[in-house]
């Protein structure tokens, strides 16, 4: 299991309709992950409304690189292996 996403975390979105309108977005989290619904869910700066961690991946934690492909499997720059969340 992946430890929870939290405040300040940079993830883009995978997997979901949200993902293709927002391709390549990295998103900035600005609150800790929390229960609603049955869904683990975070908020995010400049996204109104709640979104379910399941289709968050936490950008390279390595280099922060914020020039992701959302499909990515690993980092452009350093090379970093990236883990889904």
């Amino acid at each position: 299991m992946s430890e929870p996403l939290k405040k300040g975390d940079k993830v883009v979105m995978h997997t979901c309709r949200e993902a293709e309108k927002y391709r390549d977005k990295v998103w900035t989290v600005r609150t800790d992950e929390s229960e609603m619904c049955g869904s683990k869910v975070v908020w995010l700066e400049g996204f109104r409304g709640c979104f379910a961690t399941e289709f968050l991946r936490k950008v390279c934690h390595v280099c922060e690189n914020e020039e992701l492909k959302h499909d990515q499997q690993y980092c452009q720059i350093c090379g970093h292996k990236l883990e889904a969340n």
